[in-house]
C-alpha cells in the first residue's frame, strides 16, 4: 500500500512542493532583505507626512482663529466701555443742569428734548 508522502518524493508533487518552497524563499528573503518592509515603511512614512501637513494646517488655522477670536472680544469689551462712558457722560450732563438750576433760578437752563423717533416720523 502507497502512502501519500511516497507519492511527494516519488515526483507525483514536485512541481506544487518546488513552487511552495520558492513563494515561501522569496517572502522570507524579502522579509530578510527589507523589500517587502520598505513597502510598509514608504506607506508609513507617506501617512507621516499627510498627517504632519494637516496637524501643520489645523494649528495655522487654530492660531488664525484665536486671533480673531481675540480681536472681535477686545472690540467688544472697547465698545461697552464707550458707551458705559457715554452713558456717565449724560448723567453727569443731566446732573449739571440741576445743579446750575439750583446756583442760578433766574437763569433757567433747559435740557436738550429728547428725542423719539416718532418726532422724525
Amino acid at each position: 500500500m502507497k502512502k501519500s508522502s511516497d507519492n511527494i518524493y516519488h515526483g507525483e508533487h514536485r512541481y506544487h512542493d518546488w513552487r511552495g518552497c520558492v513563494e515561501r524563499h522569496g517572502f522570507y528573503r524579502r522579509q530578510l532583505s527589507g523589500e517587502g518592509a520598505w513597502r510598509g515603511r514608504q506607506a508609513a512614512l507617506e501617512e507621516k507626512k499627510r498627517h504632519d501637513k494637516a496637524l501643520e494646517d489645523y494649528q495655522a488655522t487654530y492660531a488664525k482663529y484665536t486671533c480673531d477670536r481675540t480681536q472681535l472680544l477686545d472690540w467688544i469689551a472697547t465698545n461697552t466701555q464707550t458707551k458705559e462712558q457715554a452713558k456717565q457722560n449724560m448723567t453727569k450732563t443731566d446732573n449739571a443742569f440741576k445743579l446750575y438750576n439750583q446756583a442760578h433760578p433766574d437763569e433757567q437752563m433747559m435740557r436738550p428734548k429728547e428725542l423719539k423717533f416718532s418726532d422724525f416720523y
